[in-house]
C-alpha cells in the first residue's frame, strides 16, 4: 500500500518557472479543488481521473463535499 503524499509542489514550481511557454499537464495526488486551484494559478492543466472514475463522483471541497464543478470562492 502507498501513502498518498500529493502534489510534489517545490519540484512543479521549479518545472514551470524554467519552462514559462510550455503547456504543462499533471496528473496523480489531487486531493481537491484546492489542489487544481493551485496548478492552474501557476499556469498546469490537470488530468483528474480516478475522482471522477469512482463513487461518489465529484472532487471535495475544504468542508468535505463533493463538487463536479470547481466551487465558488465566495460562496453566497
Amino acid at each position: 500500500m502507498t501513502k498518498h503524499i500529493g502534489a510534489p509542489w517545490h519540484i512543479l514550481d521549479r518545472i514551470a518557472d524554467r519552462h514559462p511557454r510550455a503547456r504543462l499537464w499533471y496528473a496523480g495526488g489531487l486531493s481537491g479543488w484546492a489542489d487544481l486551484t493551485r496548478l492552474w494559478h501557476a499556469g498546469w492543466g490537470a488530468v483528474v481521473g480516478r475522482a471522477y472514475l469512482t463513487a461518489p463522483r465529484g472532487l471535495p471541497d475544504a468542508e468535505g463535499r463533493l463538487h463536479r464543478t470547481p466551487p465558488t470562492e465566495n460562496p453566497t
